[in-house]
Order: structure tokens, then sequence, then C-alpha cells
């Protein structure tokens, strides 16, 4: 009888975008409410159970998080998605990471699709990105390859205040249709109202 060798699974770091300053709703929206739960710790939770290490938080520390995940602020405080991210990736030494915004209540139902298009990506492409409705590529909405990140993150040098534009400009990414609006944000009070926050 043949043993088949089984073949360990790619190890993956989750991290949340929770940094932003909210400035079109006027208040911090990461501390919405959708019954005793904040908006950022819906998506916490949604996330949980696919993350093998502890959740990486970019951003300011709250104190009504709870779970498994680790604090990483950015330097300086408010350096944007690109500090953050390069934070959040100091010491990570999974094959893969998921980078997703926490404002996107929706965003974790796109993980099993993004997780399942690991096998498929060809040697020379460097992650898979959601896309909106709207034909739009959502970076905080994605998985890539960590040693990518890593580099492209290298090449920009200075991450506070550049652009995610900037930091996957060089990246070669598989476009993942987005049927579950994981893409859709809170950025207004109509908004959180239609996703059932306030």
């Amino acid at each position: 009888m043949t043993r088949r060798r089984r073949i360990a699974e790619p190890t993956m770091a989750i991290v949340v975008l929770a940094g932003g300053r909210s400035h079109r709703m006027g208040r911090d929206k990461l501390s919405l409410r959708q019954g005793d739960r904040t908006l950022l710790q819906v998506i916490l939770d949604q996330l949980a159970p696919f993350s093998i290490a502890p959740l990486r938080l970019a951003g300011p520390m709250r104190d009504e998080i709870t779970g498994d995940f680790m604090w990483v602020g950015e330097q300086p405080p408010g350096g944007g998605p690109v500090a953050g991210i390069k934070a959040a990736l100091e010491g990570v030494e999974a094959e893969w990471t998921v980078l997703m915004a926490g404002d996107a209540p929706k965003g974790p139902l796109a993980v099993p699709a993004l997780l399942a298009h690991r096998v498929r990506l060809a040697a020379g492409q460097d992650g898979v990105i959601v896309v909106d409705a709207r034909g739009k590529r959502q970076p905080l909405c994605a998985m890539y390859r960590t040693t990518s990140l890593s580099l492209a993150l290298e090449q920009l040098g200075e991450a506070t205040g550049a652009s995610m534009r900037q930091l996957l400009e060089n990246l070669t990414l598989v476009d993942l249709p987005d049927t579950w609006e994981a893409a859709g944000d809170i950025d207004t009070a109509s908004d959180a109202e239609r996703a059932g926050f306030a």
C-alpha cells in the first residue's frame, strides 16, 4: 500500500488596517456598533477562523476589542495604510499575507475564495485582489505573497504618506470579482445605516 505524503498547509498572516481618521464619517467609524459589538470587532470575529497566527491590527489601540490579535502602530501615527502595512509585516514569516480593511464589514466573506486561489497562482504572480462591481481593484481585500509585498515595500522606500497604488504598481495580481460585496466599506452615516451599524 502506497502512503501519500501530506503537504503542509502554507502559512498565512492576516493584517487588518484600522488606523483611518474617519474624516467623511465625522466620528470614529470603527467604533460604530451592531448590537453589542463594534464594526472592527465584527470584522475580527469573522476573520478569526482563518487565522493561524494572531491577527495583526495596524492602528491605535482600542480597549474594547477582544480576541487573539496583536496591535501594531505605524510610525509616525497616522502615516497612512502603507506605513501601517510596513509596521504589521515586521517579523512576519508566513508565506501569504491577507490584507483587510477595518471598515468593510463583508470583507472577510472573500477570504475563502482568496485562499482557494493560492494553488492556481503561477510562479510570476504575486497575489489575488478583489475587484468591485465598478471594476476597481481593492488592495485592502486581497492576498499577497509576503515576500512580494515585503520587496515592494523595500523598493518603495518611504512608506509614510505613500499610496496603495504606489506600493502595488509593480506587482502582478490576479483579479477576483467581488460577488460578496466584500469591498463595500463604511464612509458615511448612510453607509453605516445600510450595513446595520449605528
